[in-house]
């Protein structure tokens, strides 16, 4: 019964996900019924239970994971989008390591046009190797789009008017997690206190979910296994550019979809 409940599960997902297309979510939401059905089982059937999901959050298998910047020193849009999608995806943390030789995937230096290995910044990903791989891919996707943004408005993103539209492009997208997260808190609480759902009880779980995920990878990244590092607070910086190019960012970062539905994965 598990693996059919897990089965719905993926299902469902798909209805939930934004990119999906109508078709998709009609078709996805026709066959979880049917099974459904099939097996009698409620909405409620498919929520796991607090205890096991806390329990998998502390099995679950941990990593971490460096992605680099194009500069040799990474600019502070990119750090600050860091701090967002690890906000996004929930009980992900990360930290900026010193410059270091870039390598391929195979294991190969990265070389310039003159045959010469190149440094980069790297930032590292860490917590749950799952959830640390969704948040690599959800701070690439972002940083090829505000790269892309930016150089097409000002020609540059290193510096300027380009750095301050990226930097504003993170604001804003940050800004649409913290409205879609009141959003769902006000809506779960209206719906508890209507006495037709029991969304507040959920939310709550997900938010001490994610603390403890969290915990737990903070508390691994210390250990041998994680390498022994201990986290420390680091300065930011920021861009000389304009408060026109940074408004501008804030604005498209806030038309931006995150897609929070396929990173969150928790219920």
């Amino acid at each position: 019964m598990a693996d059919v409940k897990d089965q719905i599960r993926k299902i469902l997902s798909i209805a939930n996900d934004d990119a999906a297309s109508e078709q998709e979510v009609q078709n996805a939401l026709a066959i979880a019924a049917r099974l459904m059905d099939r097996h009698h089982l409620s909405e409620d059937d498919l929520q796991t239970s607090p205890q096991e999901q806390e329990q998998d959050a502390r099995t679950a298998p941990r990593t971490k994971t460096q992605v680099f910047s194009d500069n040799a020193r990474m600019p502070q849009w990119e750090k600050s989008l860091a701090g967002v999608v690890a906000k996004i995806v929930g009980g992900v943390g990360y930290y900026v390591s010193p410059p270091v030789y870039r390598q391929t995937a195979a294991g190969l230096a990265v070389r310039d046009a003159n045959g010469k290995a190149t440094k980069a910044t790297s930032l590292v990903f860490y917590g749950i190797a799952e959830d640390v791989e969704t948040a690599i891919q959800l701070w690439g996707e972002l940083r090829l789009a505000i790269s892309a943004l930016a150089r097409l408005r000002y020609g540059s993103v290193a510096r300027g008017d380009g750095a301050a539209y990226a930097e504003g492009f993170v604001a804003g997208v940050e800004e649409k997690r913290k409205e879609r997260e009141a959003t769902e808190y006000s809506e779960a609480r209206r719906l508890t206190y209507t006495g037709t759902s029991t969304a507040m009880v959920l939310v709550e779980r997900r938010n001490a979910l994610i603390q403890q995920k969290a915990t737990l990878a903070k508390a691994w990244l210390a250990s041998p296994e994680g390498g022994g590092i201990k986290l420390r607070m680091q300065s930011a910086g920021g861009s000389t550019g304009s408060s026109d190019a940074r408004g501008q960012g804030r604005t498209d970062g806030g038309k931006y979809n995150a897609n929070a539905s396929r990173t969150l994965k928790i219920c």
